[in-house]
């Protein structure tokens, strides 16, 4: 493999990682808030609110993960 191949893979796993991150973050919240659901600490359909929160927050912090890791790409030799 050349250098510039090495630093190509290098970049895919940091984006893998940080998806990876991500979602290990959103499922620990959500069995957190379905922990909360069993124990009624909260209601049902508060936990539907949450949960899509959660998910639309997860969504956006990957998208602006794989943005920020596509542009430190740009101009690379």
């Amino acid at each position: 493999m050349t250098d510039r191949q090495d630093k190509a893979s290098a970049g895919g796993l940091a984006l893998a990682g940080a998806a990876k991150l991500v979602a290990a973050i959103a499922i620990l919240l959500l069995a957190a808030m379905a922990i909360l659901v069993v124990l009624d600490a909260i209601s049902l359909a508060m936990f539907g609110a949450f949960t899509k929160k959660i998910l639309l927050t997860a969504c956006i912090v990957l998208l602006a993960s794989i943005a920020i890791g596509l542009l430190s790409r740009i101009g690379r030799p």
